[in-house]
């Protein structure tokens, strides 16, 4: 749930002498990878008119303004976001214009926030008539968030070959800053194959399960708006089936990690580390069934040959049957003919060429 705080805009206005006074409105809900609306107001208060003015900014800590969202001027150079500047119209004596502006923080940003630094932005402003420098537009605060894991059920889990079993992952955003975007990662020794019904999942290396959560993951939850918010809590649920199996306990550890950031950039991450424990199995393994296919002859008493056949079931839930070797051996008064067998599996038919004694 995202906490509403009442704020006072303070107004910083900077005098100089009786020409020209610019004044700030700073935003009072910064958070890191979210935009925010920024103000500034130039009066001219001499008797001659500000012509030809170009407005200067420089933001800390990679603090960057948003393309096109100038209000009251008109770009002069981007190509350096965190340095813009803008041309403004010409100011009448006893007039004022107001430059409206959003800007992001980044990442970088968000480890400036860690480091306790403090922010504002400096102004020049240059026209036909002079200049200022380096007016400082006042404090103001940005906000960052924080994933962790509160509960995981089980770090540690055991199972068999062919076991699917489950692990939960309860994730919680601590600080004020609310997120748009988290991925989890799962990042594993060989031998499990995972899955989850939450989130969305992502292709990934071998031997890694991504999970990406956004809006429609945050709206079933806490205030039910598209922001994962401070104290808010989500669950993530892994099914994990076990591949491998060995004549002794095998452990395959697991490293959890939450992620987070914007435009390509990770802002934090928190990790911690889980394993699976494959037992011994105890289970008796692949255990084979037959049935025949009986074909009825033509002729008891004739030469010709009629098909005979056998259906083998394995009847494992956990075991693969694996390096088959079937015996078939001739009865008095019949002789199998010599040549290749169908053998057909799940629908497929190939043809085995027998080793004939």
């Amino acid at each position: 749930m995202k906490p509403i705080t009442i704020f006072f805009a303070l107004l910083l206005i900077a005098s100089f002498g009786h020409s020209q006074s610019i004044s700030f409105v700073n935003p009072t809900d910064f958070n890191v990878c979210h935009e925010a609306s920024f103000q500034v107001k130039i009066d001219n208060n001499t008797n001659v008119p500000i012509a030809n003015g170009q407005v200067s900014l420089d933001f800390p800590c990679s603090i960057a303004y948003i393309s096109g969202s100038i209000i009251g001027g008109t770009e002069e150079n981007i190509s350096n976001l965190s340095k813009p500047s803008f041309n403004i119209e010409e100011i009448a004596p006893g007039s004022s214009v107001t430059l409206t502006f959003l800007a992001q923080a980044s990442c970088v940003t968000a480890a400036c926030v860690d480091a306790g630094q403090l922010f504002s932005y400096n102004l020049d402003l240059q026209h036909d008539g002079g200049q200022l420098n380096n007016v400082s537009s006042g404090q103001f605060d940005i906000a960052t968030s924080l994933l962790v894991f509160t509960q995981v059920n089980d770090p540690i889990l055991n199972g068999v070959k062919g076991q699917v079993i489950t692990r939960k992952l309860t994730v919680r955003n601590t600080r004020i800053s609310p997120i748009k975007e988290f991925k989890f990662m799962d990042k594993h020794d060989p031998g499990l194959a995972i899955t989850s019904s939450d989130g969305s999942i992502v292709p990934s290396a071998p031997n890694s399960f991504v999970l990406t959560f956004s809006g429609a993951d945050f709206t079933s939850i806490g205030n039910g708006d598209e922001f994962f918010d401070k104290d808010e809590e989500l669950i993530i649920t892994e099914s994990i089936e076990i591949l491998i199996c060995g004549q002794e306990q095998i452990s395959i550890p697991s490293t959890l990690s939450l992620d987070w950031g914007c435009n390509g950039e990770s802002c934090s991450d928190f990790e911690i580390n889980a394993v699976i424990k494959v037992d011994v199995n105890s289970i008796p393994g692949e255990i084979l069934t037959f049935d025949s296919i009986m074909t009825e002859p033509t002729c008891y008493m004739g030469q010709n040959a009629y098909e005979q056949g056998l259906i083998i079931h394995n009847t494992s839930s956990l075991h693969d049957a694996i390096n088959i070797l079937l015996t078939l051996m001739n009865v008095p008064y019949q002789s199998i003919l010599e040549g290749n067998l169908p053998y057909v599996i799940d629908g497929d038919t190939t043809y085995l060429t027998p080793n004939y004694e």
